[in-house]
């Protein structure tokens, strides 16, 4: 998901919603007592706030460059970008917005978009495309727990995969995870953006599948 570049107007809903009790309904239907999530950036929000939740339900969770609710972003880049996403929105300039978007969430501030790889970018651009074509004219308002405040409540095994080029803001965010968390191990991958799962697939789904494959 591209969760790090979501300013408010993207995250309208239709009515007021909590992304967690999502994750529940979609356990429920599938009839899964106990399941193993992996989250990526809002995605990873999403599956701390669960566990906060309903930690029952959990048996493993795997976070991957995860902004943790409340989230707070503090670097200059991003403020900037958000604040063009503002400007973007409230002018109906949907192009502006997006490139904004790609700009936080795919290139990050290390590098430019010619450096970022164009079939990375191309496919977050075009996922980003079909949500706005999906969802622009919603209205609501979608709310979160605050997870970040209780990460010492939150005992299910879980992994923290960063990559090295990574926003700085949720560079803090996971080392406040991984010193907090009771049972949190990390796994830093090189070369790697925020979207490092499409950027270094091989890297991220080991870590991923033997973290998930070890016994418990």
């Amino acid at each position: 998901m591209l969760g790090t570049g979501c300013g408010p107007v993207a995250c309208r809903r239709s009515s007021t919603a909590r992304p967690d009790d999502d994750l529940l309904a979609v356990l429920d239907a599938l009839e899964l007592p106990r399941a193993a999530v992996v989250g990526m950036s809002y995605g990873g929000g999403t599956s701390a706030d669960f566990a906060v939740t309903h930690p029952d339900r959990l048996w493993a969770m795997v976070l991957t460059g995860p902004g943790l609710n409340p989230m707070r972003f503090d670097d200059p880049f991003v403020r900037e970008h958000h604040r063009i996403q503002g400007e973007a929105a409230a002018a109906g300039d949907g192009g502006a917005y997006l490139d904004a978007l790609l700009r936080i969430a795919v290139d990050g501030p290390y590098r430019t978009p010619e450096q970022t790889p164009a079939a990375v970018r191309n496919a977050c651009r075009a996922a980003a495309e079909r949500t706005m074509a999906a969802h622009h004219a919603a209205t609501g308002t979608v709310q979160f727990r605050d997870a970040a405040e209780r990460l010492e409540e939150i005992e299910v095994p879980t992994l923290l995969v960063l990559g090295e080029l990574e926003l700085p803001d949720l560079y803090r965010v996971v080392a406040d995870a991984h010193r907090r968390l009771r049972r949190a191990e990390r796994v830093d991958v090189a070369g790697a953006g925020h979207m490092l799962n499409m950027e270094r697939p091989e890297e991220c789904n080991r870590a991923v599948l033997e973290f998930l494959d070890r016994p418990r």
